[in-house]
């Protein structure tokens, strides 16, 4: 679970009033979202009886409302809130252009094929030079920082192309396929490390299995009916998932050995 953005010297009440400042009008992620009414939902769905469970689950839904609220809503988010008014591609363009290309040329400068430049030979000491640098050492560290500032900027390009534009050309508060996988995967996670007070020993494991009904009416599985209903709030409306709950099934199946049921 991310750590609570906010100052800890904040209580609760101040970061969700400054919240009503950063979100739209009845969009505030850590009061308007999931209210009593939805965490009772949602703990019935699962099993929960216990209050610090309960709050728990809150507390990690809240995290990732605000996070997919961010994306989706980047551009509606008041610009003075936003550190100098920096978009995705603002930060992947800079990163690029200032750390990634730089990095990169200077990783080829130091190589061992130029490392002749860097010689003091004949002199082999000089007066006021200071001792040779460790020259792998900062290799080492400059391919690490190339590896974060690339990963970085990835991601960035990734949550801009989750901001789909109109037909004006501007960017519209759509949630693309991508972002809603994601946001499948994130609440598959959270299921995963919720308690599991069913007969069943073990973790939660999900599944796409239904329970009937009657002969004509099947309900969803316990997962399927958690990410439907947990993901509705941050949606803003009601989407089946379908996909996107088959795939991050299927997924996690193969990432633990095991088959899954395509039964919804």
């Amino acid at each position: 679970m991310r750590k609570t953005p906010i100052a800890p010297s904040l209580s609760h009440q101040q970061y969700v009033a400054l919240y009503d400042t950063w979100f739209p009008e009845g969009r505030n992620p850590w009061r308007d979202l999931y209210t009593p009414e939805v965490m009772n939902k949602l703990a019935d769905t699962l099993g929960l009886t216990a209050e610090i469970e309960v709050f728990t689950l809150e507390t990690r839904l809240c995290h990732t409302a605000e996070e997919f609220l961010v994306l989706m809503n980047e551009n509606a988010l008041a610009a003075p809130h936003r550190p100098i008014g920096l978009t995705y591609a603002d930060r992947s363009k800079w990163l690029r252009k200032h750390i990634i290309q730089p990095v990169t040329a200077l990783l080829t400068s130091l190589g061992r094929e130029n490392r002749s430049y860097l010689s003091t030979f004949p002199n082999v000491e000089m007066r006021g030079l200071p001792s040779y640098p460790a020259f792998p050492y900062i290799e080492a560290e400059l391919r690490a920082l190339l590896d974060w500032a690339t990963a970085l900027a990835d991601q960035f390009d990734i949550r801009m192309r989750c901001l789909e534009p109109d037909a004006e050309g501007t960017p519209a508060l759509h949630v693309g396929n991508d972002l809603r996988y994601a946001l499948v995967w994130q609440l598959l996670e959270i299921y995963v490390a919720t308690p599991n007070h069913s007969r069943k020993e073990g973790p939660r494991v999900p599944s796409a299995q239904s329970a009937k009904v009657n002969r004509k009416q099947e309900k969803s599985g316990e997962f399927v009916a958690f990410v439907r209903m947990a993901a509705q709030p941050i949606l803003n409306k009601v989407d089946l998932l379908t996909d996107h709950i088959t795939l991050a099934i299927e997924k996690f199946k193969v990432a633990n050995g095991a088959q899954t049921s395509r039964k919804f």
